[in-house]
């Protein structure tokens, strides 16, 4: 499994590929998405877009929209009727997360 670093600003993602040259997967802070939008998280990883998880909070709606953007994960804390429907959508299904995965302590 590879290492996940928590990261809020396009300047953490260049830091961490500097510091940690082996593969990694980069996660917003919790409930970032729904704070701040997936415009704003593309914008923090550029293209790493599909090594990246956004926390969406309770929003099915964005969690689905993050998915069509090319983001890899989405942790979505939904009702159970909403993540039904989320998980109809066969090719996103496998990457829909309800609790967050644990965060590897950044490189020093």
């Amino acid at each position: 499994m590879k290492p996940i670093f928590v990261i809020s600003r396009h300047g953490d993602m260049a830091d961490l590929k500097i510091r940690h040259p082996f593969p990694f997967l980069t996660m917003s802070p919790m409930g970032a998405g729904n704070s701040f939008g997936v415009p704003w998280w593309l914008q923090v990883v550029g293209d790493e877009r599909s090594t990246s998880i956004l926390d969406c909070g309770a929003s099915a709606a964005l969690a689905r929209i993050a998915l069509l953007a090319g983001i890899g994960w989405v942790v979505c804390k939904a009702s159970p009727r909403q993540l039904t429907a989320l998980y109809s959508d066969e090719p996103h299904r496998g990457r829909i997360l309800t609790a967050r995965p644990q965060a590897t302590p950044w490189p020093r």
